[in-house]
Order: structure tokens, then sequence, then C-alpha cells
């Protein structure tokens, strides 16, 4: 009787699992893996036979032995879960490690390599991160596990987006819209807009940016995503110059719910925005303001590095280098920009062969930069060649600065700089 109800219970659980997994599938057919399915009932088949032939003492012991087989590696993704929980993401990845070295069903290395691969993203190691993600993909994830497959070709898309290959971010992120594009998945479509907009925004592409931000507003949203979404539509707005429009979106999302790191990319953001419109004070306020919030060592380097260029456009210059070098100190992904801000402090400094070498040192570092920054640097080394009177060293770096990321506002600067350059045909 006891082994009938442990058989009887374990039959309803698994059935329940099923069912809801089956009601609870947001891409409206089955997440279940049937391969792991037919897996187990193998099994457990071979456990009755066991037991029949009198090798297990009871159907118990059978039982125990099925879940045994079929556990070990939901062992390891949940005791994985729990330590990347905890922060320790390097014992977590271990542990996912074992869990795919003991060959597990279908359904749950899946899961393993997509948390694996997630957890090497969020440390950097996009190469990492890429493998495993990779190996997700060889699985056939369509046919068994459509929101694995989904979920990894997000991160997949995040990991090409920290290596800058920008064409690859974009097709992993296009096919994860593709998944199954109709509603009711917008829970879904919303992050893969997001990012491929971040990854037009990376790339110098801010139109393109704008038009999934748009498609993705048009649509039914929520905070904190549609805050998100009017962020990135300021600093895409920005990007190509048009301040008024990149001023109201920064501002509607700060009136929303955004996360404390997101809300200092805002400020950061707004602040720029206002320093190119030469609105210095606001600039600074913006900038003080992302401070006040303890942003990542990134952010910081990155406020104190316009607050310092801030400083030079003020004739502060001692003061602008100060904001500098205690930004380079931190020594982050954005030092090359900081180095241009540095080199443009010591120009108006009245140290222009001082600066120019450190602007053309920042340019040759900046390959890890986005194009979008790549510009910037180039713009100002074009500046300062032009205002020392090197018309031709001015003109090969404005022309740079025009086609690296020919659709932001720099590039436009550059281009307009070309033009007042050339010499008026009507003259003599």
């Amino acid at each position: 009787m006891t082994e009938t109800l442990l058989f009887g219970g374990l039959f309803l659980l698994a059935a329940a699992y099923i069912l809801l997994r089956l009601r609870r599938d947001p891409f409206r057919r089955t997440a279940i893996p049937w391969q792991s399915v037919a897996e187990f009932a193998a099994l457990w088949v071979l456990a009755l036979v066991l037991w029949s032939a009198g090798w297990l003492p009871d159907l118990g012991a059978a039982t125990l032995l099925v879940l045994l087989i079929v556990s070990r590696s939901l062992i390891c993704l949940l005791a994985g879960a729990l330590l990347n929980g905890l922060g320790l993401t390097t014992p977590a990845l271990a542990v996912y490690r074992l869990g795919l070295v003991l060959l597990p069903a279908r359904l749950f290395g899946m899961l393993l390599l997509v948390n694996r691969g997630a957890l090497f993203l969020g440390k950097g190691q996009y190469d990492q991160a890429i493998d495993a993600l990779q190996a997700v993909l060889a699985l056939d994830p369509e046919r068994l596990q459509p929101l694995s497959a989904c979920n990894a070709r997000i991160y997949l898309g995040l990991a090409y987006l920290g290596r800058r290959d920008y064409d690859a971010a974009r097709q992993a992120l296009q096919t994860a819209l593709l998944v199954d594009p109709a509603p009711p998945e917008r829970d879904y479509q919303v992050p893969i807009l997001l990012n491929l907009a971040l990854t037009h925004i990376q790339a110098g592409q801010p139109g393109a940016a704008i038009e999934m931000l748009d498609r993705m507003l048009a649509a039914e949203h929520w905070p904190p995503h549609g805050d998100v979404a009017h962020l990135n539509l300021g600093i895409a707005q920005a990007m190509r110059g048009d301040f008024t429009r990149a001023e109201a979106e920064l501002t509607q999302a700060l009136d929303g719910q955004l996360s404390l790191d997101h809300l200092a990319a805002a400020h950061l953001n707004r602040g720029e925005a206002y320093l190119l419109q030469g609105r210095l004070d606001e600039a600074v306020a913006d900038f003080e303001a992302a401070l006040s919030l303890e942003p990542d060592a990134q952010r910081r380097a990155y406020a104190l590095g316009y607050q310092g260029f801030v400083q030079a456009e003020r004739g502060r210059t001692a003061e602008a280098l100060g904001l500098l070098d205690e930004a380079l100190a931190l020594d982050t992904v954005d030092r090359p920009l900081i180095r241009a801000h540095r080199g443009w402090a010591l120009h108006r400094a009245g140290q222009s062969d001082a600066a120019i070498v450190e602007l053309q040192q920042a340019a040759d570092a900046a390959r890890d930069l986005s194009p979008v920054q790549v510009t910037r640097i180039h713009y100002l080394l074009g500046r300062v060649y032009h205002e020392t009177g090197q018309p031709d060293a001015a003109c090969a770096q404005f022309q740079v600065a025009a086609d690296v990321a020919p659709l932001c506002y720099h590039a436009q600067l550059a281009r307009e700089a070309l033009g007042a350059m050339q010499p008026d045909p009507r003259a003599g």
C-alpha cells in the first residue's frame, strides 16, 4: 500500500508539473522536453524490471534510484542559482560545470548552460559566455525549450555587444525576437527591443535605435521598461544632436522608476547634452547628481571626466586636471576618452604640444571604445590641430571623426569644420 501511494504520488506530481509548464508557457507551445521525459520513463521502466527481478528490495528503492539519477543535475542547477544569488559567482560556475559533467537530462543541461553563460556575461568573460550559449543553441532548443533558446540568444547578443561585435549582437537579438513574435510575449519582446536599441546606440546608429524604441513604446508597456526606453531615447536623440527632445526624454526617465544605475546613467547623459549646448552649470549639476548616487567605478569615472572637461571650458585648468587624474586612477574601460578630455584641458592651459601627445595616445588606445566615443576623440584632436595652425593634420582628424560614426553629432561637427576649412571657389 505504501509503495502504491508513493508511486501514485510521484506520478501525480510529474503530471502536475507538466500541466503547469504547459499553462505557463508564454510561447503557447510545450516547453516540456519530451526527450527528457522519455529518458525519465526509460529509467523508471528499468527500475521496475530490476525490482521485478529481485535486484531491488522494493518499489520505494526503485523510485529513489530513479530520482537520484534524474535529479543530480537539478540539484546542481539549484545550488548554482543559490550561490549566484549570494554573489559567489566562481563557486556557482564550478557547480554548473559539475552538473554538466554528470550527464544531465536535456532540459537541465540547457538550463545549466544558459545560467553558466549568464554568469560569464556578468563577469565580463564574453568569450566563455559565447561558448556556453552557443552550446545551448546546438541542442535544437526551438523544438525542446523555446524559452531557453530565447534567453540564450538575448545573453548571446549581450556577449557579442560586450565584444563590440555589433553585427553578431544584432543577429542574435533579432533571431530571439523572431522565436515567436506574436502577442502575448511582450515580456520577452520588450527587453529584446531594448537591447537591440542599445546595440544600435553603441554602434553609432541613433536612427535605428529610435525606431526600435518607438516600436516598443507604441505597444503596451509598464515601468521600469518604459522609463528605460525613455532613457535610451534621450541618449539616441542627443547622439544625433536633437538636444531639445533628448532633454525631454531624459527628464521623463528621471521622473520615472529607474534603478540607481539607470538614474546615474540618465543624469550623466542629460549632463552631457547640457554640456554640448554650452549650459555648463546645468551640466555640472547633473554630473554631481550622478556622483551623489555612489555609482560604480565606470560611471564615476565618466562623471569625473566630464566634470573635468567642464572646468577646462571654464578656464579652471588646475581643477580640471585634478578631476581628470582622479577619473584616470579608476582605470575603467572609458580611460581613453578621459585621456582625451585631459588633452583638451592641457590645450586650454596653453600646453598644446602635450595636449596633442595626450590626445593622440587616447586615439591610439580607443579601439575598445564605441564608435561614438572614438568620433569625439578624433574631433577634439582635430580641434587642437586646427587651433594651433596645423590645418592638414586637423583635416585628417576631422575626416576620421566624420567617417567612424557618420550619423552622430560630433561627426556632424567634424563635417562642418571640414567645410569651413575648404577654400572658397569664388575667392581669387
